[in-house]
């Protein structure tokens, strides 16, 4: 196996030491907190749009949507 230089390393850790770069399960949490918040938003967006539905069949045809979307 080959060893990696000492520079990589080093280069490396100053990377993770000075904040330029993510562990991965920073990254991981970053992305999940990401997609919950997309997901808050779609939900924020369909309450909107079924307080603003006149009818029940707009509020039915909203559900079905967001069902099958």
């Amino acid at each position: 196996m080959k060893q990696r230089p000492k520079e990589a390393k080093s280069f490396q850790e100053s990377m993770l030491s000075s904040g330029g770069a993510k562990t991965a399960p920073e990254y991981a949490k970053d992305l999940e907190d990401k997609m919950y918040d997309g997901l808050l938003k779609q939900k924020q967006i369909l309450w909107e749009k079924i307080r603003a539905a006149k009818t029940r069949a707009e509020i039915s045809a909203l559900y079905r949507q967001e069902l099958f979307d």
